[in-house]
């Protein structure tokens, strides 16, 4: 082979590439320095490009540059290992430099897109990637220069993808930047399997001046052998025009000369078709209230298939797909696109896309504005409260969202939801009338932008009740349903909220009565008013009493009355009479009862019943077992007298007063007897035991007690003294108030105790000595004188309950004795000291006597001295 190189200056090396087939490229390649490499790069599309790339380590790449003029040149993109990318790039003024190669991990892309920048208007860009042993997902791009084009034209270029695996290297896509906006999405794709052949596109882009774009071409690396080229970038003048050609030649395709508007010649390739990739006419913004559909129409100059596809794409937003096609004239269609249910998320920049055989169509961009209907931040204030109205405060200056507010209304509903209403308002206030009483209801505002759907949702609720309205009347058909002695019920027309204007009311049954002259008035709430048939008892009333009934309805505005009732209710058992009013008027052996009624006669009255019994006595000997009774009076009696009883007897009496249900609860009260004086035995005869001139003895009997038992006995002895009145029936009296002998005369006293002595010492008939000198229980028993005469008397005391009774016999009577008749001088000798009473005037007084003896002896008169007591 290197012979045959050799002799390369003197043979035609198309030839000698055209044996490729038969030729070892590697030594091809090694010969490179010694051939002429114009010749071996014309040659290319019968050499295979892969092995040509993998054999770039053995190239100079200068001198492979430096043939760009005779070198139709592909781009090496893979070449990066084998060469510094900036000695590239700085190769430009011998290349057409519009190829950026974006190996990104290998190349400063700032360095070539700087320098790409600098360069004019690419005449051709190409761009070679060879994806073979790349990882999945590495990237190339190619970036042509910004254009600011202001009239319609069309960029064409052609690609070719290769792999012996049949698998794609790789997916290249083309992208459209406009005003150094986001990158956004691909406009177009490669699509199929590696064909190994060349092919073309055309990008029909409607962004005028002064608005810019830039085009992106991308390889991204699928992980499989092969490569992938982009040749022929160009920037034409015209609309875009594709001619459909029958069958595709292997190979590159030729350079086919054109003529005219840049339509292929006709003998070039039979069936071939003139086709114009459409178009778009510019398109308008959108603006749309969120929720709405967003409609753009996109107006495009040609014609749309069946097969071409049509879609609205957006930056960073979804893409929406195709509503209608409406063709306008042969050359003019018009499509639209819904962004349906819009939300701010879908705002941003759209542009409409048609996709053909032959290439893709772009518009402009337009701004897909969306406005967030107006909602009040706030709730509506309330400004005042009626029965049925309520005025508020719009409240509506703060919104979330988006203005000018051009409407602004009223949406009110009751707080259950059973309906809802909705009013216009013009103003920043607002009455809201014909409302319910006492209803609770939810208050917000709507605002409205222009545009459909500019309505925004209800702002926060103001939640507010209206006041109770005046009750429309009072219940009705009152009546009584039943009557007890202490309970009435009652019945009425059942009513509800039409009657009440409220749901917070109070049925009230009001009542009143006299009870002891005084009026009670009472009020009860009645509970049971949502009953279909109402009714309450009135409790703790008084029997037999007239009671006045009514019922009133009441809500915090009024009140409404029903019509008064009157009902009386039953008898009852009576109350019990006042114990107080049970007086007794008390006598030894009767008592006069006497009551009232009861306070509470809870009816007539028409009988009494009176029970009594002995309960006790002061005397222990009395038998009380038949000392009971029962006594029934009519109802218009209230005394009686109880005779036979005993004296110093205790009794109980039980009143109890009885209407036509009963008798009522007892009384009962407690009265005693007075007691009488002891009972006396009986002294026919006056006739002493033994008498002498100072003495008389008597028996003593015991006497008989009389309702309290004998306390004490006592003797007593009077002195006879002359009378001026005439003689008159003697009645027999005794002596309640004790005289000692010796105040007898100081107290001018008649009659003197000459001894007592307690009832236990008196049991029975005993002989007792009147003027023995001694003393009893403190009183001296004093010697009788002589010349007087005397009764001697003797009695029994009772003392019980703060009673005395006393009762007295007279015993003995004792006449005077003259003096002449004395048989021995009389002398009175006072008791021993162990009697206890006068002992120390005893002498003095017998000597007194003595003298007086001695001296008066012959007169008669009765001698009065009484002896005082020596100092």
């Amino acid at each position: 082979m290197r012979t045959l190189v050799d002799l390369t200056p003197a043979m035609d090396m198309r030839t000698l590439v055209d044996l490729t087939p038969a030729v070892d490229m590697s030594t091809l390649v090694d010969l490179i320095p010694t051939m002429d490499m114009s010749t071996l790069v014309d040659l290319s599309p019968a050499v295979d490009m892969h092995t040509l790339v993998d054999l770039t380590p053995a190239v100079d790449m200068s001198t492979l540059v430096d043939l760009t003029p005779a070198v139709d040149m592909r781009t090496l993109v893979d070449l990066t290992p084998a060469m510094d990318m900036c000695t590239l790039v700085d190769l430009s003024p011998a290349v057409d430099m519009h190829t950026l190669v974006d190996l990104t991990p290998a190349v400063d892309m700032s360095t070539l897109e700087e320098k790409k920048l600098m360069m004019g208007p690419p005449k051709s860009s190409f761009m070679l990637v060879n994806a073979s042993g790349k990882p999945e997902g590495q990237r190339a791009h190619l970036l042509l220069p910004q254009l600011k084009e202001n009239d319609t034209h069309c960029i064409d270029f052609h690609y070719f993808v290769s792999s012996k695996s049949n698998s794609a290297p790789g997916l290249l896509s083309v992208y459209v930047k406009v005003n150094n906006g986001p990158l956004g999405n691909p406009i177009w794709n490669m699509s199929g399997d590696p064909t190994r052949t060349w092919h073309r596109a055309e990008l029909a882009i409607s962004t005028f001046w002064p608005n810019f774009y830039q085009v992106i071409f991308e390889v991204v690396t699928s992980g499989h052998q092969g490569y992938l080229a982009i040749d022929e970038v160009k920037v034409l003048g015209h609309p875009c025009r594709r001619e459909m050609v029958g069958p595709t030649l292997p190979g590159y395709p030729p350079h086919i000369p054109t003529s005219g508007q840049g339509s292929y010649a006709s003998s070039a390739i039979a069936g071939m078709v003139a086709a114009r990739t459409p178009h778009f006419l510019r398109i308008q913004n959108v603006e749309v209230n969120a929720g709405q559909f967003a409609t753009f129409q996109c107006s495009a100059i040609g014609r749309t298939v069946a097969g071409d596809r049509l879609w609205l794409q957006g930056i960073d937003v979804r893409d929406a797909p195709l509503k209608e096609i409406k063709v306008a004239s042969p050359r003019r269609f018009i499509a639209s696109f819904n962004v349906v249910n819009t939300t701010k998320r879908d705002a941003g920049k759209y542009r409409c896309m048609i996709r053909t055989e032959g290439g893709v169509g772009i518009s402009n961009y337009a701004e897909l504005v969306v406005k967030e209907p107006p909602v009040p931040i706030a709730p509506p204030q309330l400004a005042s409260v009626g029965a049925t109205y309520l005025w508020i405060q719009l409240n509506a200056n703060s919104i979330n969202g988006d203005g000018p507010i051009v409407a602004r209304e009223v949406e009110y509903c009751t707080a259950s939801g059973s309906w809802n209403d909705r009013q216009p308002v013009d103003s920043t206030s607002y009455k809201i009338g014909h409302l319910d009483p006492d209803t609770e209801y939810e208050i917000s505002v709507l605002l409205t932008r222009p545009g459909e759907g500019g309505t925004g949702s209800p702002g926060p609720a103001l939640r507010t009740r209206t006041k109770c309205a005046d009750p429309m009347r009072g219940p009705r058909k009152l009546e009584v349903v039943e009557v007890k002695s202490r309970q009435i019920t009652i019945r009425w027309e059942p009513f509800g909220y039409n009657v009440t204007r409220c749901h917070s009311y109070n049925l009230t049954v009001h009542y009143c009565y006299q009870v002891g002259g005084q009026e009670q008035v009472r009020e009860e709430v009645s509970w049971d008013t949502d009953n279909s048939h109402p009714q309450h008892t009135i409790t703790n009333l008084s029997p037999y009493t007239n009671v006045s009934v009514k019922l009133i309805l009441m809500n915090p505005e009024g009140r409404k009355e029903s019509q008064e009732l009157i009902v009386q209710t039953d008898e009852d058992l009576p109350g019990a009479v006042p114990t107080e009013s049970i007086q007794g008027s008390t006598f030894e052996e009767k008592i006069f009862l006497q009551w009232r009624e009861p306070t509470q006669t809870y009816g007539v009255i028409t009988l009494y019943e009176i029970t009594y019994k002995a309960v006790s006595s002061f005397d222990p000997e009395i038998d009380l077992s038949n000392q009971s009774g029962r006594v029934s009076k009519l109802g218009n009696e209230t005394h009686f007298l109880f005779f036979g009883l005993y004296p110093g007897t205790t009794y109980s009496f039980t009143i109890r007063a009885s209407t036509a249900k009963g008798f009522g609860p007892p009384a009962t009260n407690q009265f005693t007897t007075k007691i009488s004086a002891p009972s006396m035995p009986a002294y026919e005869f006056e006739t002493p035991l033994n008498q002498t001139d100072s003495t008389v003895t008597v028996m003593l009997k015991p006497a008989q007690s009389r309702g309290a038992p004998v306390s004490v006995y006592q003797i007593v002895v009077e002195e006879e003294r002359p009378r001026r009145a005439k003689k008159t029936t003697e009645i027999l009296k005794c002596y309640p108030v004790p005289i000692h002998f010796q105040n007898a005369s100081l107290l001018n006293s008649q009659y003197y105790f000459a001894a007592e002595f307690p009832a236990d010492s008196l049991q029975a008939a005993q002989p007792f000595t009147i003027g023995d000198n001694r003393t009893y229980n403190g009183y001296w028993n004093t010697p009788l004188l002589p010349h007087k005469s005397y009764r001697i008397y003797y009695q029994a005391a009772s003392r019980a309950n703060g009673e005395t009774k006393i009762d007295c016999v007279r015993v003995a009577t004792k006449a005077a004795i003259i003096v002449t008749q004395l048989t021995t001088p009389y002398i009175r000798i006072a008791p021993a000291a162990g009697d206890g009473q006068l002992t120390g005037i005893a002498i003095a007084c017998s000597l007194c006597i003595i003298y007086l003896y001695l001296e008066n002896g012959r007169r008669t008169r009765a001698i009065d001295s009484r002896m005082l007591n020596p100092t």
